[in-house]
Parts: structure tokens; sequence; C-alpha cells
């Protein structure tokens, strides 16, 4: 008993106490020392990235935005849930039920698209492979960016459209568009666009797929096609004129001029080539909506308009809420020859 008294007592000596609570009291200075270090190396990367950038949004969407506390937080935060989802988010596997999409562009034809945004990335095409999943044959294809808000072009995730060669039309389509999703919802958009497909509307397709950029993963993006003479085949619909409302004025009553002149109407489609420049369908419609009294209009309605599908399509639009067109903005219209009449197309 006595000997192990002895060790007892030289166990809990001076030395060995002062050692036993002043090593894990160093390790864990060290520790919390490491730590501060690399939660400020952290902030001052993020803070680094967020002046970026603000002043990159600054030049080339809102030139008289300021940096205060209150913009330098929004960049911030942003920039932390970005990394946050990096870190978090799940490993990219093959065994994905998306369709795979390989897009290779030369490194100076990327620099050309960026150099100068958003002219430089929507002004021309550039060459570029495009390798799909199905078809693992390389296509020679033009591309350049889409989109008219900065999340399509400014950030690194952008959003394509894409100009395959005639003789390699895609699934009925010679002009697709890898969109960028701009927020959570626009997945509503592929039930939107299954509802208008089930209820008789015409529409693109419309759904998710894998993009990889120069064997780099970009992300998920949703598949669009183009409002074009190639859907009218896939939908075995007669060619016709296809006009494409955008971006038209506000006039003196405050009313978009989109409804008030044939010009804003871009003419995208027409019967042959004979009536690529005729006009003559879009001018009777403007003029319809603003000159026919009630009684004129009233036959104009029941004549010359799809009454069931333009009602379809405002249904689909009261259901969902839809922002994505407005009075000025956004707005497909078909006139098909054979009926004489004007049709919406779900956009």
């Amino acid at each position: 008993m006595g000997t192990i008294n002895k060790k007892i007592m030289k166990f809990f000596s001076k030395e060995t106490r002062s050692n036993l609570f002043t090593k894990p009291r160093k390790l864990l200075f060290l520790n919390l020392s490491f730590l501060l270090v690399l939660i400020i190396f952290i902030f001052f990367g993020l803070s680094l990235q967020s002046y970026k950038d603000f002043y990159d949004y600054k030049r080339v969407v809102h030139p008289d935005m300021e940096m205060n506390l209150k913009s330098f937080s929004f960049f911030f935060k942003n920039n932390l849930w970005r990394n946050w989802l990096k870190i978090t988010a799940i490993k990219t596997s093959n065994n994905s039920e998306l369709s795979n999409f390989y897009l290779t562009i030369d490194e100076k034809d990327l620099k050309k698209l960026n150099s100068n945004l958003p002219i430089s990335g929507k002004e021309e095409y550039v060459k570029a492979d495009l390798e799909i999943e199905d078809d693992r044959e390389k296509k020679e294809v033009k591309l350049r960016y889409r989109g008219d808000t900065s999340l399509h072009w400014l950030y690194p995730k952008k959003s394509f459209r894409i100009k395959l060669k005639n003789e390699d039309v895609y699934n009925f389509n010679r002009i697709i568009n890898f969109i960028n999703p701009p927020n959570i919802f626009s997945i509503i958009d592929c039930i939107t666009y299954d509802l208008a497909e089930e209820i008789g509307l015409m529409g693109p397709d419309y759904y998710p797929v894998r993009v990889f950029v120069n064997n780099k993963y970009s992300g998920v993006h949703m598949f669009l096609s183009q409002i074009d003479e190639y859907l009218l085949r896939k939908l075995k619909r007669m060619p016709g004129s296809i006009y494409y409302g955008d971006g038209a004025p506000r006039g003196a009553n405050g009313v978009s001029t989109l409804w008030t002149d044939e010009q804003f109407w871009e003419k995208k489609a027409s019967r042959n080539t004979e009536a690529e420049k005729n006009r003559e369908d879009i001018i009777y419609f403007i003029d319809a909506i603003n000159n026919f009294n009630d009684y004129e209009f009233y036959n104009f309605v029941n004549q010359s308009l799809s009454k069931n599908q333009f009602y379809k399509f405002f249904a689909l639009d009261v259901i969902f809420a839809a922002a994505h067109h407005g009075f000025n903005h956004n707005h497909r219209i078909y006139f098909d020859p054979y009926l004489g009449k004007f049709e919406k197309f779900a956009w």
C-alpha cells in the first residue's frame, strides 16, 4: 500500500498537475488561434469577392448603385450562401436520370463572350462543339449567351443559345437553349408547360438537363426549345407567321406600344420565302385592337382568333400567376394561314 500511495502522490505532484492542465490549455489556445485566423481569412476572401461582384453588377447593370452597408451585406450574404451550397451539394453522379450535354468552347472565344457583358455575350455567335449523351458524336454548333437579366450572363453559370446545323437537328430543334434557372420557382414552368401541352396549347420543350462546359460541370440547366418553324413541324402545324412581341416602350396613355404599333413585333417565321417580309397579318391584328368598334372587334374575335386557345392561355396565367410575360414583353403569336386565325404560344 505504501508503494501505491507514493506513486499516487507522485502523479499528483505539483509539476505533474501543472503539465496536466497547461498542455490542454495550450492546445486549446492553438486551436482557437487557428480557427480565428481561418475565420478572418474566409471573411477577407468573401469580402473581396463581394466587392468584385458589387462593382461588376454596378458596371453592367446599375451604374448609379452606391456601395454601403446594405449593398455590401447583400453581396456578402449571397457569396456566403453560394459557398455553403458548394460545400454541402451532393457530388455529381453518372447515374443521374437527367440527360447530359457537353459543350466545348475555345478559351479565346469564351474571353470574347465575356469581354464586355452583356453586349459581348449576345452580339454574335462563336463556334463550339456539342456532344449529347444520347448521341456522343460531336456536332459543330454556334452559341452565345441569352437572357435579359444579369442572372443569365453575369455570373459563372451562364444561359446559352445554341444553333445547330440543318442536318444536325436535335429532336426537331435547330435552336436550343440551356437556361440558368433565375430562381427556385423555375421548376414550376415544367408543370405549366406540361399542362399547356395536355390541354392543347402550343409550346416549347422545357425540362431539366445537366450541362458540362469544357469538361467542367456547369450544373443543372433548363432545356428550352425555340419557338420557330421547327416547332410548327414538330407539332404538325401549317407553316405560318410567328411573331415575337418584346421590349416596347410605354405610350402617352401609359399602355405599352406593343399593342399599338406593329413594328415592335419581330417576324421569326413565315409561310414561305416570299412571305418573309409580308406583315399584313400583324398589321391587321394591331389595327383590330386599336381601331375596330365594338361590333367589328366582336366579329374579329370570333372569326380571326382561336378563342379556345386564348381562353386556355389566360386560364393558365391566372392559375400560376404568370409574370414571365407582361404588357410589353415575351409574347409569341402564330397566324395559321390554313385556318386564318391567330393563336398564342405558351411561353
